[in-house]
């Protein structure tokens, strides 16, 4: 039996312990997740883990459909379901899980990620100073030229080229403030262009 034909067996077993099951004078068929299954005859077929493992591996494909068709019309006038209904195996044979219990809990928004696109003409920054406040624009100080601003809860110093910061640990439902500053550093002096006041934008956090 080729690769290409052990889906197709599969579905077949799967077909028949769900049409084989004990009424009348017929066997109840079962599937069983061991090997030697049935030493006395009984009506039990394994391995059912590497049955499912052929189902996932060697999928539906139009031959299979169309046998399925030519047996319906033609033969048996039933159908493999299986063959119609591939998930249908995993709600019989793998179990379907319970919704889960409860929510999570604690869902907000504690952070905000910020993006820009860094000038590739003229004098090009070192660097960008992004700064934050939960009050407005106009709390923002502007930063002055050979004064550093060290990396913050409302500061962040991010390298020319990156293009994107996150601030972090915020309050839900609050609307933030933000300006960038790009600035040069000519040995240890710090250059902020800061002629236009900044650009800004600004942003809430989710609930």
């Amino acid at each position: 039996m080729g690769d290409e034909d052990k889906g197709d067996v599969a579905r077949m077993m799967f077909y028949m312990a769900t049409r084989y099951e004990g009424g009348g004078n017929e066997p109840d068929l079962e599937l069983v997740d061991y090997v030697n299954s049935a030493p006395n005859n009984e009506p039990y077929y394994g391995k059912l883990t590497t049955l499912l493992e052929w189902h996932i591996q060697d999928p539906v494909d139009d031959w299979e459909i169309t046998r399925n068709n030519i047996i319906y019309y033609n033969y048996q006038g039933n159908r493999n379901p299986f063959i119609d209904h591939p998930d249908f195996v995993n709600a019989v044979w793998i179990g379907l899980q319970p919704e889960p219990s409860n929510y999570p809990e604690n869902f907000s928004a504690h952070n905000i990620e910020l993006e820009w696109t860094d000038p590739v003409t003229g004098v090009l920054p070192t660097a960008n100073l992004v700064l934050m406040s939960d009050v407005g624009f106009e709390a923002i100080e502007i930063p002055v030229d050979n004064v550093a601003v060290p990396d913050s809860q409302n500061a962040l110093n991010i390298d020319y080229g990156i293009q994107q910061c996150t601030f972090t640990n915020l309050t839900p439902s609050t609307m933030y403030y933000f300006k960038i500053f790009p600035y040069t550093i000519d040995g240890d002096y710090i250059n902020y262009k800061t002629d236009g006041g900044g650009i800004q934008t600004m942003m809430m956090t989710g609930q």
